[in-house]
């Protein structure tokens, strides 16, 4: 069977604006193909990763984030 996404993510709990709910979150490339039932997007995607007791954030970036590019290492002595 073809695989309909390159991203299954099973079983977490999506956190939407509006709501939250155990729900499947299906990717095609770079974007989020569909939000369904646990269950209702089948098993068919390159790769499934299952989220059972994970909190799901589509969309969101992870506020988390460590910068090493561009920034030096220590700041610089202020010139006169």
């Amino acid at each position: 069977m073809k695989a309909l996404y390159d991203l299954l993510i099973t079983g977490g709990e999506v956190v939407l604006p509006e709501y939250r709910a155990r729900l499947d979150v299906a990717v095609q490339g770079e974007k989020i193909a569909a939000l369904a039932s646990t269950g209702k997007l089948g098993k068919t995607a390159h790769r499934v990763f299952n989220a059972k007791g994970l909190y799901i954030f589509p969309g969101a970036i992870d506020p988390h984030t460590i910068f090493r590019y561009g920034f030096p290492s220590r700041p610089s002595p202020a010139s006169p």
